[in-house]
């Protein structure tokens, strides 16, 4: 009767435990560490001007014309040009300084460009593919690869990768000489080693294109949004937080919408950012029993301290109340 009175104490305070844990959040630091942060919610189309939203003030210059259509958050920039250089935004001639930054976007691909046989960029700081500086994350529809290139014409790569018109997460998280691809949360690099990135003073900051112009390719064709650039390497914990739209929502603290759907036919016209209510989370099911295991700071993973202490507070007096009544 004892040990069946001990056993279920400490099942409820494993419960209680872990319902106090939480997911890593970038409040404390993701504000600083942004280098660059285009929400596309803040755009000014007659000025042609997009909105950094990071601290660095390194607003877009809009060049083409691209419109804004539902986003995965709020309103989205969408490219519809495959002509390099014809439809982009322009940050001017900065600088990711340092090799340890992680690259992350919301996208979609165009169905009329699902098979088009292109790199595709979400961002570009080279004037060639295999200049010696810089860096650039593109895709590949044919291939079905997303591609991270480094300095010169080293790539990390990550293969069997389908973006159509349905939203998807892309981030690459560089660290030194390697780099992560993530894409909707799942690491799915096949190559990782790289040449460690090296800045490209004067060469122009591009989001949704390259510089070259061309007859086909290397320019986005599809929708973007909540484009960042954090001078940090996330952990896999800290890029499910963002793609939840929990990390950072705008420069005054406000509330991101709900995801919203995209449109899959190419828009004509801009469209008012649309919101759908928060659907109401499912109940999840109590833990079986198992180890109590208090998580170790990783940064995939925080064990809340309030949560542990009061946990361990209520084993040891049930415990030793169970033995006295016995």
């Amino acid at each position: 009767m004892k040990t069946a009175l001990i056993t279920a104490v400490f099942l409820i305070a494993q419960i209680f435990a872990q319902t106090n844990t939480t997911t890593p959040s970038l409040d404390s630091v993701g504000r600083g560490a942004l280098f660059i942060y285009y929400d596309f919610d803040s755009v000014d189309l007659t000025s042609k001007t997009v909105k950094d939203l990071s601290s660095s003030g390194h607003n877009g210059r809009i060049v083409g014309n691209v419109t804004l259509d539902n986003g995965k958050f709020g309103t989205a920039m969408t490219f519809h040009n495959e002509l390099a250089g014809d439809q982009l935004v322009n940050a001017g001639d900065i600088d990711v300084t340092g090799s340890i930054f992680t690259v992350s976007s919301w996208v979609t691909v165009l169905p009329s460009y699902s098979n088009m046989s292109a790199n595709m960029k979400i961002v570009s700081k080279k004037t060639t593919w295999d200049e010696m500086a810089g860096f650039e994350l593109q895709y590949n529809p044919v291939e079905k690869t997303i591609t991270f290139l480094s300095s010169g014409n080293d790539t990390g790569s990550a293969t069997n990768v389908t973006l159509d018109s349905n939203w998807h997460h892309v981030a690459a998280v560089v660290n030194g000489t390697t780099v992560k691809i993530f894409v909707d949360g799942v690491d799915m690099t096949t190559d990782g080693n790289i040449n460690e990135p090296v800045p490209n003073p004067g060469k122009e900051f591009l989001v949704g294109s390259s510089s070259l112009v061309a007859p086909a390719g290397g320019a986005w064709v599809g929708s973007i949004d909540e484009f960042r650039i954090y001078k940090l390497a996330l952990t896999s914990g800290q890029i499910m937080w963002v793609m939840n739209g929990s990390d950072v929502a705008t420069s005054n603290n406000e509330t991101k919408p709900s995801p919203s759907t995209v449109p899959t036919a190419v828009p004509t016209a801009s469209v008012a950012p649309s919101t759908v209510p928060t659907a109401v989370p499912s109940t999840s099911p109590l833990p079986t029993a198992s180890p109590i295991v208090i998580p170790v700071n990783t940064g995939e993973q925080e064990s809340s301290a309030s949560g542990t202490a009061v946990a361990s507070f209520i084993v040891v007096v049930s415990v030793f109340f169970c033995i006295f009544m016995m």
